[in-house]
């Protein structure tokens, strides 16, 4: 999973405070916040005038969202979106001097993402069946994808360009980072509701039928006779709600998969899980499996206290 990059810590020399220190670059329309901290602390509160977009850089946070206190651990490759004063209350199990969490909080202008919408949705429109490209507080947690991780890269960048191109690289990459969000929530909310949609949504039943059939070779042509479209028109629309190509999805498929396999049959071999997980070869299976997870099988294994 491609995580996303830190920017330097602060000097100690020169916080602030321990519990979320703030460094702050402004862009024409949007405050980039970036918070440290490095104290053991719980219950911070924490809001936002503006509509506010956060991602995990790096150590563990708990969140405590809303009324209801929505509590989760908030992850780095995790992103959070929250309307405008939304209260949070925010525990830093972890923090410490020398291992800071550090997260970033995007306060984002309301026409911007109204524009951006529209774009979309003018553009780039979404299959019937899906209605509009919309945001939706209600999903405020998302798994990062690939394409999101990037975007905020490089927005952690921009800080450190010069001062006449930093708004216009701010302009394009918040523009950018909106698309992905947006693809990212929407592709989320498909794949965990796909079985119930099936019979609603073609790529729901795409999803379903790839689920169904992870330990079979699985093709394109297959896939795209379900979504009753062409080949290139199911690519297409495939890659634009899901924010993956069929192949890369059917893949992170297999790979979760063999992840639950791993943990939930420890009795199973290393080629008994690949086979079962529709992998051609157990080297072919021991490569993307680390390249995803950063563990080979047996070390997944291992890190869960599954083997000694």
């Amino acid at each position: 999973m491609l995580l996303p990059q830190p920017r330097p810590d602060t000097p100690l020399n020169k916080l602030f405070t321990l519990v979320e220190n703030r460094s702050q670059f402004e862009f024409r329309q949007s405050r980039l916040n970036v918070f440290e901290t490095r104290l053991r602390s719980e219950a911070v509160p924490l809001h936002f005038p503006h509509v506010v977009f956060t991602a995990m850089l790096k150590g563990r946070k708990v969140m405590h969202l809303g009324e209801q206190q929505q509590r989760f651990d908030y992850l780095p490759g995790e992103s959070v979106i929250l309307p405008k004063h939304s209260p949070m209350l925010i525990d830093f199990p972890d923090a410490t001097l020398e291992e800071p969490t550090q997260c970033l909080a995007l306060e984002l202008d309301s026409e911007l993402i109204n524009q951006t919408l529209a774009l979309m949705n003018e553009r780039w429109p979404r299959l019937k069946e899906s209605g509009n490209w919309t945001i939706d507080y209600q999903r405020c947690h998302v798994q990062n994808t690939g394409a999101l991780t990037l975007a905020v890269n490089r927005l952690l960048q921009i800080p450190d360009e010069e001062a006449g191109i930093r708004d216009l690289m701010a302009d394009l990459t918040l523009k950018e980072l909106l698309i992905r969000l947006y693809q990212t929530q929407a592709g989320t909310w498909l794949v965990h509701q796909a079985d119930a949609l099936k019979n609603q949504h073609r790529l729901a039943a795409v999803i379903t039928f790839i689920r169904n059939n992870l330990h079979k070779p699985i093709t394109p042509d297959e896939l795209a006779g379900i979504a009753c479209m062409s080949r290139p028109s199911f690519f297409r629309s495939f890659r634009r709600e899901i924010g993956l190509t069929p192949l890369a999805f059917i893949l992170q498929e297999r790979i979760t998969h063999a992840s639950k396999l791993l943990t939930q049959q420890p009795r199973l071999s290393i080629s008994e899980i690949a086979w079962a997980s529709g992998f051609v070869s157990v080297p072919w299976f021991c490569l993307q499996f680390k390249k995803s997870t950063g563990h080979t099988p047996g070390e997944f294994r291992i890190q869960r206290g599954l083997l000694s």
